[in-house]
């Protein structure tokens, strides 16, 4: 029967089923034995009434909030939003819900939620340092905290990533075929230089470098900031002069300041996929919507996701921290597009 009731109480379905509150908090809670006959009643009565169990108040008398923190500097990059949304999904999965936060001091974020508390564990993509916040983080023993994407400086957690320097390799290790000779100027727009994945990836390209036999003179890094008015900064700045002195290739450190980079070498006249090949990290659907098309290290962002959200619920349940802090490396794909030339 469809009921109208918007807030039924015990009261009223101990009213319909002719038993007492109490009887009917033992149905609910499973707390104590009830006879067959009575539960059969307070569950036709619950049915009936179309009573919702208040989370809140179930999650008072549990110590739990069924809520799972994330936390993250900046959704500029769309690449987070995609993260959220798939770990959402997980933690749905297991009756969780996620609470978003957006902090410039993330550290600080994840802790406060935990100690209000407002969430049983964070998912943390940490930012900038936060010295202040390091030794609170460490003596907090019984906090669950999953790093996902990048390190947390100063801060030992288990991490779920990609494989940030493989990734870098392959894509320069293409772009640096696809030219056939050695370039004379290869651009590095490197992340910000306090975050790990900036020196992970870094490594790829020094290594892809050297097995191409590229004269490391001839490798140029330029610090962005993972925005793609860093990447137009940059490259608009590399094709003011005259073309003899132009870069033959181009790799960022993300997507964005690839399609900042592809935008400001248009602007110059170059013809990105000839004159300059481009790519990116991080694999973007927006990179299949640009003109030319980028080439990019697609991230296993599904598989990332839900090994980082399992290993958080597992935390919550046996109510500690991680007794290990290993980082866990999720391979991706290399996507080749018409910015560095086409062809798969």
């Amino acid at each position: 029967m469809e009921s109208m009731m918007t807030n039924v109480a015990i009261r009223d379905i101990a009213n319909r089923a002719g038993v007492s509150p109490a009887t009917v908090s033992r149905v609910l809670n499973r707390s104590k034995p009830v006879a067959d006959e009575l539960r059969r009643r307070v569950e036709k009565a619950i049915e009936e009434l179309d009573y919702q169990p208040s989370r809140v108040a179930r999650n008072l008398r549990r110590s739990r909030t069924d809520t799972i923190g994330f936390v993250v500097d900046s959704i500029q990059n769309p690449f987070f939003p995609t993260l959220i949304e798939q770990a959402t999904e997980v933690a749905q999965r297991h009756n969780f819900a996620v609470n978003v936060t957006i902090s410039h001091t993330p550290l600080k974020a994840a802790y406060d939620l935990f100690r209000a508390p407002m969430v049983d564990g964070v998912l943390l993509v940490g930012g900038q340092p936060e010295l202040d916040m390091q030794a609170s983080l460490n003596s907090t023993r019984k906090m669950p905290i999953v790093a996902i994407d990048r390190e947390v400086d100063g801060v030992a957690l288990p991490r779920f990533s990609a494989t940030n320097e493989r990734g870098a390799f392959e894509v320069v290790q293409h772009v640096l075929g696809a030219l056939h000779t050695a370039p004379k100027k290869f651009v590095h727009i490197q992340g910000p230089q306090d975050l790990s994945i900036t020196e992970q990836r870094q490594r790829g390209v020094i290594a892809a470098c050297q097995e191409a036999q590229v004269p490391l003179e001839a490798l140029l890094n330029i610090a962005g900031d993972f925005t793609a008015q860093s990447g137009y900064d940059v490259v608009a700045e590399l094709f003011a002069g005259e073309k003899n002195h132009w870069p033959q290739a181009i790799f960022a450190d993300n997507d964005l300041m690839a399609i900042g980079a592809i935008k400001a070498a248009k602007q110059a006249g170059a013809l990105v996929g000839t004159d300059v090949l481009i790519a990116g990290f991080d694999g973007l659907e927006l990179g299949e919507w640009i003109s030319p098309t980028l080439t990019s290290y697609r991230q296993p962002i599904r598989e990332i996701t839900a090994a980082a959200v399992e290993c958080l619920i597992e935390l919550i349940e046996s109510n500690g921290a991680a007794k290990s802090t290993e980082g866990f490396e999720f391979a991706g794909e290399l996507v080749i597009r018409d910015s560095t030339g086409g062809t798969q």
